[in-house]
């Protein structure tokens, strides 16, 4: 079963609207163990464990959004959208949002797919249920390693995150670009045809075929 990511199951909310929707979710919310299911009152009774709301799913994600680390809503995109838009605010600390059709067939991951676990809830969800997971972040896309979550999994302190959006598009682009460590071994990302692993830092101001050089 493909890794959960860093979201723990008990940290995750699953929403639905609809009859159609009470049904995936609940396999979702069993995939999940320890997940909190919110559908809508007029569901109350229906399933077991559920937290019934009667206000629009706006106003739920008011009090809700900081309570989970991922949220995922078997629902419309559009109905999403609108409801998370005055939520958001840094790729850093929002939390994962994934949403799924109402016949558990796809999920998309919708905001904080690497830092905020989304991607491999998607995935995660995929196998569980039987459906496909659609990613639409570059890096996942293309088969190429994102900067961010290489910078995670060291445990890095990134001062300055803008850097790494060029880096990222470099490597989404097809161009080589440099990697350099001095105490961890970055051999596992040589198998990116993109990344040239560097015996020792390149000179300031240097590219030597690196970072954007098509002909590097």
């Amino acid at each position: 079963m493909p890794e959960l990511g860093p979201l723990r199951p008990e940290r995750v909310a699953v929403y639905t609207l609809t009859l159609p929707g009470l049904a995936v979710a609940e396999r979702i919310h069993k995939a999940l163990p320890g997940s909190t299911l919110y559908a809508a009152a007029k569901y109350r009774g229906m399933a077991e464990g559920v937290v019934c709301f009667e206000e629009p799913i706006k106003d739920l994600l008011q009090r809700t959004w900081l309570l989970h680390d991922g949220h995922v809503f078997v629902m419309a995109s559009g109905i999403v959208l609108r409801a998370i838009a005055p939520l958001i605010l840094d790729k850093r600390v929002d939390p994962a949002v994934l949403v799924v059709d109402l016949k558990g067939r796809y999920f998309v991951p919708l905001l904080a797919g690497h830092l905020g676990g989304a991607n491999p809830l998607a995935r995660h969800l995929a196998e569980a249920l039987g459906g496909e997971a659609v990613l639409t972040t570059g890096t996942d896309s293309l088969n190429a390693p994102a900067p961010d979550l290489l910078a995670k999994a060291l445990g890095a302190r990134v001062p300055d995150w803008s850097p790494l959006k060029e880096v990222s598009a470099f490597l989404v682009d097809g161009r080589p670009v440099g990697f350099y460590s001095d105490c961890v071994d970055l051999s596992p990302l040589g198998r990116y045809p993109m990344v040239r692993l560097l015996n020792e830092p390149l000179a300031e101001g240097s590219r030597e075929g690196l970072l954007g050089d098509p002909q590097g």
